[in-house]
């Protein structure tokens, strides 16, 4: 199925075959404009934590699409989706830099990414830095109360709000999170790209993490 091949991480048993059958059956949801996949499954560089994720372009009713554990499904009204991309969305945004089409028979998203892939706007530094507050806040909640593991998908969500921050300041357009310490290299966030990529292939505490983004903050 043309596409799928670009897929390098399936998430469990059950995500490959149910994104073949989407896709195989998408012409018979009339509401379905486009299926666009995106996220770190299909970049270069992955992650155990890696997921599968689809963009979902729906024209009047919303379809109702019950994903296996570790596909995540984004829907947006095909109508709208121009001014999102042009208000800086980031899942858009990253469907236009960096997402293949899975289905597409209109065309509709191919006209978009034609349109915006030159002059696609960044992201905001300074949404992505309040996520990243919000996400320490919590984190440091949730270590306190002894729930280290939702502390640490926390703490990891925080320093890659940080490390997207950074880049957009930089000009430069993030890439998927196990890309990100390559980009944070590139602009001498070495401390930062060395924090990250702890968090991602490392078995630090927690605490330790949390520690160490404060220096950096």
């Amino acid at each position: 199925m043309a596409g799928l091949e670009l897929v390098r991480r399936w998430p469990g048993l059950k995500s490959k075959p149910w994104v073949e059958n989407l896709v195989a059956r998408a012409s018979e949801e009339k509401s379905i404009a486009a299926i666009i996949i995106i996220g770190s499954a299909i970049r270069p560089r992955g992650h155990r934590r890696s997921d599968l994720d689809l963009l979902v372009l729906y024209r009047g009713t919303k379809p109702k699409l019950r994903a296996p554990v570790g596909v995540d499904v984004r829907h947006y009204p095909v109508e709208s989706a121009d001014k999102l991309i042009a208000e800086g969305n980031e899942l858009l945004g990253w469907a236009v830099r960096f997402g293949y089409a899975l289905y597409d028979p209109a065309h509709e998203w191919g006209k978009l990414h034609n349109k915006w892939t030159n002059i696609l706007p960044l992201p905001s530094a300074d949404e992505a830095r309040q996520r990243a507050d919000r996400s320490l806040d919590v984190a440091r909640d949730l270590l306190e109360a002894g729930d280290e593991a939702a502390a640490s998908d926390l703490a990891l969500a925080a320093i890659t709000q940080i490390a997207r921050a950074r880049l957009i300041k930089k000009g430069v357009y993030p890439a998927s999170r196990p890309e990100l310490p390559l980009q944070l290299r590139d602009i001498t966030e070495s401390t930062l790209a060395d924090l990250l990529e702890d968090a991602l292939y490392k078995d630090f505490s927690t605490a330790d993490l949390l520690d160490r983004l404060n220096k950096v903050k």
